[in-house]
C-alpha cells in the first residue's frame, strides 16, 4: 500500500507502477467518487493499492 498527500500524486505513482511493474496488478483508491465501484475493484486480487 503507498500513501499520497494528494489524488494528483497517488495517480502519478499508480503510473509509475503500470509502466514499470508490468507483472503486478495496481489499483488507485482516493475519496470524492463512488466507493461501491473501488470495492468491487478491491474485489479483484491487486498487488499495489
Amino acid at each position: 500500500m503507498v500513501l499520497a498527500p494528494t489524488r494528483a500524486l497517488a495517480r502519478q505513482v499508480e503510473k509509475e507502477f503500470r509502466e514499470f511493474a508490468l507483472s503486478l496488478d495496481t489499483i488507485c483508491l482516493y475519496g470524492g467518487t463512488p466507493m461501491g465501484q473501488q470495492v468491487r475493484e478491491l474485489n479483484y486480487r491487486v498487488d499495489v493499492v
